[in-house]
């Protein structure tokens, strides 16, 4: 029995992956308060947007492969740019496209940044519409549509939007349609699949275990292009399945999705989950603070990545008030693949072919950094 179990732990660890860390580039006061995650483009080259810049309302920022830093366009103005932007989408005309708080009835507008720095406002939100979406990122798709989800919406429990390139505005699903928010509220920026059809995550509704009242767990919902919206999963929260899903998801080959929940699990710190697309059936991969003095990490932020083994990764607060880089393997054990000293915070993470990882990192007596994890092979 003994040597069962230990076998089986050494199969486990053996499909770990291990890291070396170092330091892509420095960046400067322009660029503090980056957005990661970063997008790396063919040429290796990275993209990002920030809290920063000349006036501390926003920048968009480049950094070639060798590590030179080029400031791209900065926010300023709040009625035509608006302020605090999100992360980044890009076109494959190198375009950056975003959301940002402000525009003319100060419920945020989307943008377009040319490489060159040529911005473009395609459209300012109304009150009515997916207003207040300044935080959260947008999904383009070939025709050059935008999609994104937001706060507000008729019936104020946030929407689904598409942007069409000329800036003609639809919302695709208001949430809270349902009775007590049973389909969702406050969503966190989608994904879409090839087949058009729209997946994510609201950090409120549901309504499950929750006695009927109006907040709830979250869930995890498809909206078709059609506009028909489906609840895939309804977080129950406590010790048996997490609460409050708090980012973006993932999506692999097989069409299951992929996220974290910022509490809720065994430890309330948490989890990992997976989430069929077709079935809604949920699994959950990882009870944050399952190590000692919560080494593994707890209350996870920034979506996660997928490696082309199944691994899963993403970030999360550490035990000293630094950030870890967490890892879920493919046979579901609970890793770390990264701490960083003292009270050091990582952003979201960016994943390359390799396997490779990226993001900024940083604290209060230094200027944020670009760091590179490379996969040891």
């Amino acid at each position: 029995m003994l040597l069962a179990v230990v076998a089986l732990a050494l199969a486990s660890f053996a499909q770990a992956q291990s890291f070396t860390f170092s330091t892509v580039a420095t960046l400067t006061s322009n660029e503090a308060f980056p957005n990661s995650p970063l997008i790396l483009d063919s040429s290796g080259n990275f993209w990002d947007s920030t809290f920063g810049g000349t006036v501390t309302l926003g920048a968009i920022y480049e950094v070639t492969k060798a590590g030179v830093v080029s400031d791209i366009y900065f926010f300023g103005d709040s009625t035509i740019d608006g302020d605090f932007p999100s992360s980044l989408a890009r076109d494959s005309a190198g375009n950056l496209y975003g959301t940002s708080n402000g525009g003319d009835f100060s419920d945020g507008l989307i943008f377009k940044v040319s490489p060159s720095g040529e911005f473009t406002q395609l459209h300012s939100f109304t009150n009515s519409e997916a207003s207040d979406s300044g935080s959260e990122p947008v999904i383009l798709d070939a025709a050059g549509n935008v999609y994104g989800a937001g706060n507000g919406g008729k019936l104020s429990g946030g929407a689904v939007f598409k942007v069409e390139p000329g800036g003609a505005y639809s919302t695709l699903y208001n949430f809270c349609s349902l009775k007590n928010c049973a389909d969702g509220d406050t969503p966190n920026a989608p994904i879409r699949d090839k087949a058009g059809n729209i997946y994510g995550s609201t950090y409120f509704g549901g309504n499950a275990g929750c006695g009927g009242c109006q907040t709830g767990d979250g869930v995890v919902y498809k909206v078709e292009a059609s506009g028909v919206q489906t609840v895939l999963h309804t977080f129950k929260g406590g010790s048996s399945d997490g609460a409050n899903p708090n980012n973006k998801l993932k999506q692999d080959t097989k069409g299951n999705l992929y996220g974290t929940t910022a509490t809720g699990g065994t430890h309330g710190a948490g989890i990992v989950f997976k989430v069929s697309s077709t079935t809604g059936e949920e699994t959950v991969l990882h009870n944050f603070c399952s190590s000692s003095k919560c080494a593994d990490g707890q209350f996870p932020f920034g979506p996660v990545v997928l490696d082309a083994l199944g691994n899963v990764y993403g970030t999360a607060l550490g035990s000293n008030h630094n950030s870890v880089v967490w890892e879920v393997t493919a046979a579901g054990k609970g890793l770390v693949a990264y701490t960083f000293p003292g009270a050091t915070t990582a952003g979201a993470l960016t994943i390359d072919s390799a396997g490779n990882l990226y993001s900024t990192y940083g604290n209060q007596s230094t200027f944020p950094a670009i760091f590179k994890l490379t996969l040891v092979k």
